[in-house]
């Protein structure tokens, strides 16, 4: 569900599968979108785009001005 115009889409994988095609009824845009699954609780995902991919010395501080600490963590994760 796009929380910005109330679009809902359904999208749809494997157990085995990592990714999906974004559903095509709801536009790929920055905002907040609500993904619900069976048996489990509703998520609000937050979509930042930036401008360009950072150098990697400049990953850190571009995540951290855009405010994806989900995505920091899992920087941070892969490092190590």
């Amino acid at each position: 569900v796009s929380m910005a115009d109330r679009k809902r889409a359904k999208s749809s994988f494997g157990a085995k599968e990592t990714a999906t095609a974004w559903p095509k009824d709801v536009a790929v845009a920055q905002g907040d979108f609500a993904i619900a699954a069976p048996r489990q609780a509703m998520r609000k995902v937050s979509l930042r785009f930036l401008a360009k991919v950072p150098a990697a010395d400049q990953m850190l501080p571009a995540l951290f001005a855009a405010k994806c600490e989900s995505q920091i963590a899992a920087f941070l994760a892969e490092k190590r």
